[in-house]
């Protein structure tokens, strides 16, 4: 199996696992929002996984522009190009699920953007934080509680990794805040 799809693969056994063991029962047609989204290599993961539709926001206007030309004939993708500090400049409908994948949560910037997310996302919703490194989880964990969600899991990925020396570091960490 080729490395990416690996990647994909435990991304999706993650959120299955994770999920599942909070009793996380998924909306039916939830609206997802990707914050920070970069290539977006968990998109179709995303859309799999949950069904509904996603909303992938970067600040990089180069990855959104590639992203648009990838999914155009999906209507079930939206890019947007911004700043999430301000997300609520951006989108207004709210979202079920805020994702926010391998993030540097060192930087104070996330705890802007938690705070954003945090009224932005339905009662109940959820947002799923995974980080690479040791320290970032607590980091996580920090901002998701000063934005008011209630932190239900904050730790080291117990789901099996498999494959290359990336893998290995790929959602090491897993830290979900509910509203």
């Amino acid at each position: 199996m080729p490395f990416r799809d690996q990647v994909s693969e435990r991304f999706r056994d993650t959120l299955e696992h994770y999920l599942d063991r909070i009793h996380y029962s998924k909306p039916k047609h939830p609206r997802i929002l990707n914050v920070g989204c970069g290539w977006c290599s968990e998109a179709e993961v995303l859309v799999d996984f949950f069904g509904g539709t996603m909303v992938g926001i970067d600040i990089n206007e180069g990855f959104i522009a590639s992203l648009r030309k990838k999914y155009k004939k999906n209507g079930r993708y939206e890019f947007i190009h911004g700043d999430a500090r301000r997300l609520s400049d951006l989108i207004e409908e709210k979202a079920d699920i805020v994702v926010a994948r391998h993030p540097d949560v060192r930087n104070d910037d996330w705890e802007k953007m938690f705070k954003e997310s945090y009224g932005l996302t339905r009662k109940g919703g959820i947002v799923i934080v995974t980080c690479y490194f040791p320290g970032e989880p607590k980091v996580a964990k920090d901002n998701l509680t000063k934005a008011k969600y209630k932190v239900r899991v904050c730790e080291e990925n117990n789901f099996p990794a498999t494959g290359g020396p990336f893998q290995v570091f790929s959602d090491k960490y897993v830290v979900i805040g509910q509203k």
